[in-house]
């Protein structure tokens, strides 16, 4: 019987797949404004809409609810009182 020490998980490395995703989330999100639903508003290239943003994803305020599953394939783009983007994070 194998120790679970023995196994790694490669896509939460520096580098690996899942580090790689977050970064270029990162570099499109970060600093945008978030706009729900007005599509008019969000030509404006400091914005982003939820359309695009990959599934599965979610987009947390602060003081929002939302559920504590984890799902490694899940993008969460963390907003401010402004609804700008400050940071993205999987799970």
């Amino acid at each position: 019987m194998s120790s679970s020490s023995e196994f790694r998980d490669i896509t939460r490395e520096a580098g690996g797949p899942d580090d790689r995703k977050l970064k270029e989330w990162e570099q499109i999100l970060v600093g945008k404004r978030f706009v729900e639903g007005d599509v008019a508003e969000a030509s404006e290239e400091a914005t982003f809409t939820r359309e695009l943003l990959p599934h599965p994803s979610r987009v947390c305020k602060p003081g929002g609810l939302f559920t504590m599953d984890y799902n490694t394939e899940r993008l969460n783009v963390h907003l401010d009182g402004n609804n700008k983007c400050t940071h993205v994070t999987l799970g």
